[in-house]
Formats: C-alpha cells, sequence, structure tokens
C-alpha cells in the first residue's frame, strides 16, 4: 500500500479535514483538539481502547452530535453546521456499528436505496460489483430481518458503496463477519478506490484487519489523538502499546 499523503505536497485536497475538534457533554470533554485527515484514494484506520472517542467521532464527523470547537471539512466544503441527511448528500456516507438496514424490504431494495443516492449508471455498476465481490448475490431476494448479523454488515457494506460516495465511513465494517469474508471486504473497498479515486475512514478493534487494510493510521485514546502513522510505526510505539494496557495492538 502507498499513502497518498505526498499529495498535499502537491497541491492537491484532502476529502476530509478536521481541525481542532472538540465535543463536550456538560463537564465532560468527549473530544479535545482532534485533527485527522484524509486523502484521495486512501484507507485511514481511527483504533483505540473501549471509551477513546471513536464512537463520538464518528457521530460528530456525521452530524449526530454538534461539536463544541473545530472545523469538518469534506473536500473543502464545511460540514459542521449540515444535518446527518444534508451530509450524505454531499458525499458522506458511513455504516453503523450494528447494520442499518429495513428489515422488512429485502435485499434488492435495501440496496437499490444506495443507489438512489448516486448517478443512476454508476450506482448499479458500484452495487454489482460489490454484490460479486462480496459473495452477497443468494441473499438478494431475502428479508433483511432474516440475514445473520454478519450478513447484514456485507449488505450494509454494499449500499453504501453503491452510492458512490466522496467518503465512506465505516464503524467497525468486518465485526461479526467471518473471518474467510474479511478479505473479500479489503479487495472490495480497494477496488472501490481505485475505480471511482474515492476515500474510506474506517474504525476499528480487529488490528490483522486494519494492518492489511490502512494506509494511515490514527489511535485515540481519553478523547485525544494520541499517535498517527503507518501501521509499522503504530504497531512498536510505546505510547500506542501504553493505551493499550501494555498489550500487542
Amino acid at each position: 500500500m502507498t499513502s497518498n499523503r505526498a499529495k498535499e505536497q502537491a497541491g492537491a485536497s484532502a476529502d476530509l479535514r478536521v481541525s481542532d475538534l472538540d465535543v463536550r457533554f456538560g463537564d465532560f470533554k468527549a473530544l479535545e483538539g482532534i485533527a485527522i485527515e484524509v486523502w484521495p484514494g486512501e484507507i485511514v484506520g481511527v483504533i483505540g481502547p473501549n471509551g477513546a472517542g471513536k464512537s463520538t467521532l464518528v457521530n460528530a464527523l456525521t452530524g449526530v452530535v454538534a461539536p463544541t470547537a473545530g472545523t469538518i471539512e469534506l473536500c473543502g466544503r464545511a460540514l459542521q453546521r449540515e444535518r446527518p441527511n444534508a451530509r450524505a448528500k454531499l458525499g458522506l456516507l458511513r455504516t453503523f456499528q450494528t447494520a442499518e438496514l429495513f428489515g422488512s424490504l429485502s435485499v434488492n431494495d435495501n440496496i437499490s436505496l444506495g443507489i438512489r443516492r448516486a448517478v443512476a449508471e454508476r450506482g448499479r455498476d458500484a452495487a454489482r460489483i460489490a454484490i460479486e465481490r462480496l459473495g452477497v448475490g443468494p441473499l438478494v431476494g431475502l428479508k433483511a430481518d432474516d440475514l445473520s448479523g454478519g450478513e447484514r454488515k456485507l449488505v450494509e457494506l454494499v449500499r453504501s458503496v453503491a452510492g458512490v460516495p466522496d467518503l465512506l465511513l465505516l464503524d467497525e465494517p468486518v465485526a461479526g463477519v467471518p473471518v474467510h469474508d474479511r478479505q473479500r471486504v479489503i479487495e472490495l473497498l480497494r477496488d472501490h478506490i481505485a475505480r471511482t479515486g474515492a476515500s474510506t475512514l474506517l474504525i476499528e478493534h480487529d488490528m490483522e484487519f486494519i494492518s492489511g487494510i490502512c494506509d494511515w493510521i490514527y489511535v485515540m485514546a481519553a478523547g485525544e489523538i494520541i499517535a498517527s502513522g503507518p501501521w509499522a510505526a503504530i504497531s512498536t510505539n510505546e505510547v500506542v502499546l501504553e493505551a493499550y494496557l501494555g498489550s500487542s495492538v
């Protein structure tokens, strides 16, 4: 994997730029001074122990919670005042820790909702490729309520990719997904980026998955970014190891 961060020096613009982001709940500071960049073509990971603030970060980026301070820019456009649906229309699509599908609808109908967010032909092509890559073709006629947890995660990913977003925000994309299907997720995301030039920011606890897919990684603890870099640097960083209670990440 080759990071595209050199594009900054070549005058390119980041797909996502988060600067000095704070989130408070009363007297509790959930996030402080968060600064994150995701460049075109990158897959960027955010990791950290439970309670680090990862979920709050996702909610701030998607408009579920309002930041106390700081800026969020998608392709140069400020998002912090935009509602969640407006952010989706502007090109920021997400998945959830627990896949959110319309249970009474078929898998095919759920995916079709994603296609509507894109130019029709591009959306259909993206959906077709994602269905093939993830092997979910046999599921398309089933109701979403009849799927396993792992199958729901894969279908939600297909729906998001079908929207052809500028930035795909994935919240634990392989949680509950069988190990043998995780390589398919990696291949889909890399293919999607290669075809569209989009980027991905993902939150994940599976370090084998993170190490195998991410160009750049941010590490959070107690609401702050404590380290960033490629996996080779992160996995040997003493500050990171201490944040994980001395265990190998």
